[in-house]
């Protein structure tokens, strides 16, 4: 017979099991259940990213329903592999989630929000990772990840790299033989200055 035999007719490979669709759509309802949970548990959290999400005034953060809704794309882009994957529920991991939770209290009650919003994903990991294993943890640890870049810590580093770029400026302006002087994000020089914004 001839290798022209249509796909839906062949056999599964050695060793494959069959897994229904269904599977998949449940494991991803399953997934999106905890994370609507954690968002609704850790409603404090929730709220400050939509408002930093919604702030058009200012506008460093409003891609973060963008982000959100790539990183719940990537959970249901991952639907065949969650469905292969077996859920043995690691209830040791409960031990991390209540003493993240209990860090995120002390965040939240010390008004760090930086903090108490940077803990949510890690607590949204340690979730799944409690209630459906480490297998399917293992698939979902770029999307939880990805909500990093919808966070607001990233700000933080601004000041670091402006004042790392205004060095390297400096010092490639020096090697061409131009006198520079270099004061914070500010190059002096002869024919004016230049400011590294941030």
């Amino acid at each position: 017979m001839s290798d022209l035999t249509p796909a839906k007719t062949r056999a599964a490979p050695a060793g494959a099991t069959a897994v229904s669709p269904a599977v998949g759509i449940r494991r991803v309802a399953l997934v999106m259940g905890l994370w609507l949970a954690v968002a609704v548990i850790y409603w404090p959290s929730s709220l400050a990213l939509a408002r930093l999400w919604t702030n058009v005034a200012e506008e460093t953060y409003t891609h973060g329903f963008l982000i959100l809704a790539i990183s719940l794309w990537l959970v249901v882009r991952a639907r065949h592999k969650l469905s292969a994957a077996p859920v043995r529920p690691a209830l040791p991991a409960l031990i991390p989630l209540l003493l993240l939770s209990a860090l995120w209290v002390w965040a939240w009650r010390a008004a760090i929000q930086e903090l108490h919003m940077m803990l949510v994903p890690v607590i949204l990991f340690t979730a799944i990772v409690a209630a459906l294993g480490w297998r399917v943890a293992r698939i979902l640890i770029f999307p939880v990840g990805y909500l990093y870049f919808a966070l607001p810590f990233w700000s933080n580093g601004v000041f670091l790299l402006q004042d790392l770029s205004a060095k390297m400026v400096g010092v490639l302006v020096w090697l061409t033989g131009v006198p520079a002087f270099v004061q914070g994000n500010v190059i002096e020089l002869p024919s004016g200055a230049i400011r590294i914004a941030g």
